[in-house]
């Protein structure tokens, strides 16, 4: 990826190796023995892993006062955690657009429900699509836009 915003010169990106939750400091990272899978997780699931400190910022952080026209969130579980942290924060207004994978917790089925009234709650208009594969598990993608914007 970096490789791709230095040949097309894009200013405007910037890259962290770090992960997002909702604080600010170090935590535990997962990753799989198995090297078939390419993801890791703050949160220990029944496999075989790796645990490793990593540090960690809330994008509200990072994002400080920006205006985003494009968030694409990918992040292994962390989706709710950043959310509810951009909410409080209220910088869900400063965000025209969002694609987020969100990986269903079998422990809280209340967790995408929250995101949508949160999302709906911040003049977002919502689509939620089901995605389920043996490979990706049960999660679903999640398109925002901002109502306000368009």
């Amino acid at each position: 990826m970096q490789q791709n915003v230095e040949e097309n010169q894009l200013e405007s990106v910037k890259f962290f190796n770090a992960a997002l939750s909702g604080n600010d400091g170090v935590v535990d990272f997962f990753i799989p023995e198995d090297k078939a899978s390419l993801n890791g997780t703050m949160f220990r699931n029944d496999a075989e892993v790796n645990k490793m400190e990593v540090i960690s910022y809330r994008l509200s952080t990072i994002l400080d006062d920006r205006i985003v026209d494009v968030l694409k969130l990918d992040i292994e579980g962390s989706e709710w955690e950043v959310m509810e942290d951009l909410n409080k924060c209220d910088r869900l207004r400063k965000i025209r657009s969002i694609m987020m994978e969100v990986h269903q917790v079998k422990d809280d089925e209340q967790q995408l429900t929250n995101l949508v009234n949160v999302l709906n709650a911040n003049q977002f208009k919502v689509r939620v699509e089901q995605v389920s594969s043996a490979i990706f598990g049960n999660s679903v993608m999640v398109y925002a836009r901002q109502l306000d914007n368009y």
